[in-house]
């Protein structure tokens, strides 16, 4: 597989992803640039055919977040995970990768908007939530050396309650500020998003059905509401739906909502 077999298969999982370089920097403005479109990652890897691929993590991105078990510049991030498990509760074997330090990302997805920290879980163990990103696996370099690469097939994990409040704990401020905009209790932001859904055209079968469930979801998360209420609101939309969409893909609009453009 090429590098942009690699992208093309991450940005059909709804993964919001960008090229890097070599030197792991973003070779386009990702905060804003970052997509799952493949027409846009195809014209990018025509550029830089040898590129890299970054994924903008969080809520972005289906509510991925990565543990970045770091190991360079004297850092023990593998020994700072292994007390934090012992001192919390076994980590359930889910997806992880190598990196090109000999560290291991492992992901996890989550509902909650969790920020970006840098050794504050342990010494060498980062957090990469919303506003940050990881290098992804995309086979051999220019150099013809695998820097990243999957250790397994597995599927990201939901992220286990006892971490996800350390994450949230420690994850940068502007990141928790959000969080707490977004907290369920926001009644006014709940209303405002079930008016705004009384007046979305439902999904038809045949008649661009994602495409609308897409821009409703997006409308719902927009009034300032979390995944979470995203997913209980467009229940109530859901219903007027031909045929109705699942509980299951009812939610994977409503997680992938912070990373679409309506």
């Amino acid at each position: 597989m090429t590098s942009l077999d690699y992208a093309l298969a991450y940005a059909a999982a709804g993964w919001q992803i960008f090229p890097v370089g070599l030197d792991k920097k973003p070779l386009v403005k990702w905060k804003d640039g970052a997509t799952s479109d493949p027409s846009v990652v195809t014209d990018w890897w025509s550029s830089w055919p040898d590129a890299g691929i970054g994924l903008a993590t969080g809520q972005r991105s289906g509510g991925i977040v990565v543990l970045d078990v770091d190991v360079k510049d004297g850092k023990n991030g593998r020994e700072s995970l292994a007390r934090l498990v012992l001192d919390n509760e076994d980590l359930p074997e889910g997806l992880e990768s190598c990196t090109a330090s000999g560290g291991s990302h492992l992901f996890f997805h989550t509902p909650h908007t969790i920020g970006n920290s840098r050794s504050k879980l342990g010494d060498g163990l980062d957090v990469r939530g919303d506003g940050g990103y990881v290098v992804l696996p995309s086979g051999p370099d220019a150099n013809g050396v695998e820097r990243y690469r999957w250790l397994n097939d597995e599927e990201p994990l939901e992220l286990p309650d006892w971490l996800a409040k350390l994450m949230v704990a420690h994850s940068d401020a502007a990141a928790t500020r959000e969080a707490e905009d977004r907290a369920p209790g926001n009644a006014a932001a709940v209303a405002k998003a079930r008016l705004v859904l009384s007046i979305c055209e439902p999904s038809i079968e045949g008649q661009r059905g994602h495409d609308r469930a897409v821009v409703a979801a997006r409308r719902a998360y927009d009034c300032g509401i979390n995944v979470d209420q995203t997913f209980e609101s467009l229940q109530v939309w859901n219903q007027r739906c031909k045929p109705p969409w699942s509980e299951a893909e009812l939610w994977h609009k409503a997680s992938q909502a912070p990373g679409f453009s309506a």
